[in-house]
């Protein structure tokens, strides 16, 4: 696994989704505000691959990750849960791997269901997406597999199109609902201390404190 590097001194958002072609990213955060981005590492799975052997694959990337024991990296797992909903979250749960579940959706407002689980506008994650692209915050690695078609559709992305029902949906979901995340926590958690945000962002992302 060359992509990890593990020196300690590191973040990285875990990406996954599971609709009709499951996928595992990991998305190495730089800086604090703004912060960089860049997808190291994004795996897709068989059509019909078992949740079971999406979170185990999951699991033992993180254990390589964090083998570091004296300054093992920070990590965050957020989950696509659109397709699988709670059933899906919980056996993450059970698994240790303590996620962020984003279920997509259509129309225009962002909704908190707890401090773990949220629904989000398609909008929004892809206006999220072509902005970090747009801006040069979003590196995608040359060894990620079909670079240039996940650039390409990520800059491109509408929020009339049926990801839910697309074989490339996971492809772009996992990163998108990582990187969705990523903004919010490190406005709202930068590195530097600053005052107290707004109250919802702050609800949104105090289980990571």
């Amino acid at each position: 696994m060359t992509w990890i590097r593990n020196l300690g001194d590191e973040t990285y958002l875990v990406g996954l989704s599971h609709r009709e072609q499951g996928t595992l990213c990991f998305i190495q955060v730089r800086g604090d505000v703004p912060a960089y981005y860049d997808l190291r590492y994004q795996e897709r799975f068989e059509r019909r691959t078992t949740s079971q052997a999406l979170i185990g694959r999951a699991k033992e990337l993180i254990v390589k990750l964090t083998e570091n024991k004296n300054n093992p990296p920070q990590w965050r797992l957020i989950a696509d849960i659109t397709a699988g909903g709670r059933p899906f979250l919980d056996e993450l749960r059970r698994a240790g791997l303590s996620p962020h579940g984003v279920s997509v959706i259509s129309g225009y407002e962002e909704t908190i269901v707890n401090a773990r689980q949220y629904r989000t506008p398609l909008r929004d994650i892809a206006s999220t997406m072509k902005a970090l692209l747009g801006g040069h915050r979003l590196k995608i690695s040359s060894g990620v597999p079909r670079a240039d078609q996940l650039v390409r559709f990520m800059s491109t992305l509408d929020v009339t199109d049926k990801i839910t029902m697309d074989a490339e949906g996971d492809a772009i979901l996992a990163p998108g609902v990582a990187l969705w995340f990523g903004e919010r926590w490190t406005r709202a958690f930068p590195k530097k201390k600053r005052g107290k945000g707004p109250v919802r962002t702050k609800r949104l992302l105090g289980a990571l404190r």
